[in-house]
């Protein structure tokens, strides 16, 4: 009896859906008992994506030692809050229904995610009923975030924040309905673009 993690640089990834629908998923954890699969669990982990880059300040610090003037440009990249409703939260509802509908994936989905991103998740999909334990159609969500600052060339340590669980359907149907914003405060808006039009 024994675990193999499928996963990127790990040796195998498994992706599925036709060429134009292909996920990856992150992580496949599957339980193997004389030569055969019994249970599967996924793992999809996240932190956030930039806008912009930061490839002239890395390049800067990567050369520093050799570069006569110490002079560090400012980053220009930003977080991309955006992309979390955009594609993060259809990326865990697709991925989720298949683990849903698998056979062997008992245990639902793993997410874990920084706290500040997932609270953004949370923004978007509202309130949740809380559920106790993993399993079929579940997402099981870990946050993390960074610990104290530490001195140069010392790495910081990841500090676990919480652990909430709920039914994908209701979060992918939070999602679709989420918390609605008012139809008055679209006119309101587009009143506000109209009369600076004629400013």
């Amino acid at each position: 009896e024994f675990v193999v993690a499928f996963g990127q640089n790990s040796g195998k990834e498994i992706q599925v859906g036709t060429h134009r629908t292909k996920l990856s998923m992150d992580w496949v954890l599957v339980k193997v008992i004389d030569g055969r699969a019994v249970e599967a669990a996924g793992v999809e982990v996240q932190s956030i994506d930039i806008t912009n880059n930061y490839r002239e300040t890395w390049e800067a610090y990567k050369y520093l030692e050799s570069r006569q003037k110490n002079i560090i440009p400012e980053s220009k990249h930003g977080m991309n809050w955006a992309n979390v409703h955009k594609r993060l939260i259809p990326q865990i509802i697709r991925k989720g229904n298949i683990y849903a509908d698998s056979k062997l994936a008992t245990k639902g989905l793993y997410f874990i995610v920084p706290d500040a991103v997932y609270s953004r998740f949370e923004d978007v999909i509202g309130d949740t009923s809380p559920v106790k334990k993993p399993g079929k159609g579940v997402l099981s969500v870990f946050t993390y975030s960074l610990g104290e600052k530490v001195g140069l060339g010392s790495m910081r340590s990841i500090n676990r924040n919480r652990i909430s669980r709920v039914l994908l359907d209701e979060f992918a149907l939070n999602f679709i309905s989420g918390r609605q914003i008012s139809g008055s405060i679209l006119d309101e808006e587009i009143e506000r673009q109209i009369k600076s039009l004629f400013r």
